[in-house]
Formats: C-alpha cells, sequence, structure tokens
C-alpha cells in the first residue's frame, strides 16, 4: 500500500479542517456548530488542550446548573415530608391547635416515618383521642400498617390500660378500622386484646388501681369481638347479597338495593 492510499485523509486542503463535537455534546448551545480552525486566525495559536480546558469549564458549568435545577425542582417533595414530619411531632405530643393548622394547609395525614408509622399510629398507641378523632376527620387512613403490619387498631390495644384507650378503640373502630386486618405475624387487634387480657389476669395485683384496669381491658376486648363478629356477618350478608343479585332482574336488583339502603341508615343510626 502506498503513503497515498494509507487510508487517512491528506486533501491539499491540509492547511484548513473542521472540528466536530460529537452528537452528545448536543445539548450544549455553545457547540451545536463546528468550530473552524485556520491556522492564519487568532485562535490558530491556542492549543488543543487549552480548548479542552475551556470546553470543560463551560461544561461543568451548565451541569452545575442542571444540578441545582434538579434540588429546585425537589424543594417541594421535601417541604413537604417535613410538614408531615411535623404533624407527626404535634400528633405525639396532643397538641391539638398545632395539628389542625398543619391539617387545614393541606399537610398530608398519612405520611409515615421510616417505621411507615403515621400521626394516626402515633395518636393511637397513646391514647390520644381528641388528635385521633381530627386526624380521621380530615382522611387519615385507619387501616394504613407499618413495617410489622400493624394498624392505628394494633397499637392502641397494645397500649390499652385505661378507659381513654377504650375511647380511642371506639373511635378508630366507628371510622372503618377493621378487627381482623392482621400484622406480620398473622395477628388482628382482638388477638393481640385477648392474649393481653389473660396476662393481665395471670399477673393481677393487689393495688387500688388493678381491678379497674382489668375491668376495661375485658370491656374493650368484649367491644372488639362484638365488631370482629359484625364483621364476618356483614361478609356474610354481602355474599349472600351477591349470589341474590345474579340472579334478579333489573328491577328486581334495584328494590334489593332500596332495601340495602333502608338497612344502612337504620344501623348508622343505631351507632
Amino acid at each position: 500500500m502506498s503513503a497515498n492510499d494509507s487510508g487517512i485523509e491528506n486533501s491539499n486542503d491540509s492547511n484548513d479542517f473542521t472540528l466536530t463535537f460529537p452528537a452528545a455534546f448536543k445539548d450544549f448551545k455553545d457547540f451545536t456548530s463546528p468550530i473552524e480552525l485556520n491556522p492564519n486566525s487568532s485562535t490558530s495559536s491556542q492549543q488543543p488542550h487549552s480548548m479542552l480546558s475551556q470546553f470543560r469549564q463551560q461544561s461543568s458549568g451548565k451541569m452545575k446548573m442542571s444540578k441545582q435545577n434538579i434540588k429546585l425542582a425537589s424543594l417541594p417533595y421535601f417541604r413537604a415530608r417535613l410538614n408531615e414530619r411535623k404533624l407527626r411531632v404535634a400528633a405525639s405530643i396532643s397538641n391539638v391547635e398545632l395539628l389542625t393548622k398543619y391539617l387545614e394547609t393541606g399537610v398530608n395525614p398519612n405520611g409515615c416515618d421510616e417505621l411507615q408509622r403515621t400521626a394516626l399510629h402515633l395518636a393511637a398507641s397513646r391514647g390520644f383521642t381528641d388528635i385521633v378523632a381530627q386526624l380521621l376527620k380530615y382522611g387519615a387512613n385507619p387501616n394504613q400498617k407499618d413495617l410489622l403490619g400493624n394498624t392505628p387498631l394494633h397499637l392502641a390495644v397494645c397500649s390499652a390500660s385505661s378507659i381513654n384507650f377504650n375511647m380511642t378503640v371506639r373511635i378508630l373502630l366507628n371510622h372503618g378500622s377493621s378487627v381482623r386486618c392482621t400484622d406480620k405475624m398473622g395477628r388482628n387487634p382482638l388477638d393481640l386484646a385477648n392474649s393481653k387480657l389473660s396476662l393481665m389476669r395471670r399477673r393481677r395485683c393487689d393495688y387500688p388501681e388493678s381491678d379497674k384496669i382489668l375491668r376495661d381491658m375485658s370491656i374493650l376486648t368484649a367491644f372488639l369481638l362484638w365488631h370482629y363478629q359484625r364483621e364476618q356477618q356483614d361478609d356474610f350478608e354481602i355474599n349472600s347479597l351477591e349470589q341474590r343479585l345474579q340472579n334478579l332482574s333489573t328491577q328486581e336488583v334495584e328494590n334489593e338495593a332500596d332495601k340495602l339502603l333502608a338497612k344502612v341508615e337504620m344501623l348508622k343510626l343505631q351507632n
């Protein structure tokens, strides 16, 4: 192969050449067009490494701006997480006024910490009935689970030792807490209540408050049992109704729906 056929382009325009950056750099506006270099121009004295350095400085500045934009874009996310944390703090210290202030500004009542516990989990575990009621009013999920599978009702039952917790449990159940929700060990709130009641009976102490605590725990367990049975009965009635509706005409379905709505209204009046 001759020198003229070496595979390298060496035309008679050897004094002029064009340097074009790869397509990856097309995002940078300063480099969207080729750079024309002429030995007779003032740029000919510029060494290649100095040009590369200049390119790096300019591209680095644009990358920094890009990172800054990312940080600015993520500010709403971090601000929301911070407000959710403040809401949990207000719930854990039973500050109803502060809690309401955050809820009224739109803070998510279901925001959770690293253990996946919400403000409702914290309030329920401490028996703060006013906080629990306020969180439920603003849309807190009564059946949201933490990392161990505990709902707020699980924690309320675990911490129960006074009539205050009976009220907390009652509020949770009246707002949709399910007694049949199980944790990661397969235990529902009724299971926990039964275990705690048995343990309290075995360790019963002769001090004035022991009888009252035991009585309150017995009431709580009976109340959970009643709700558990009612949930089972509701499921049975729903399944039975579904089977009946499959064999009815459109008009008969409407009549059955009217009866069901009337029954729901009656239950609301009873509660």
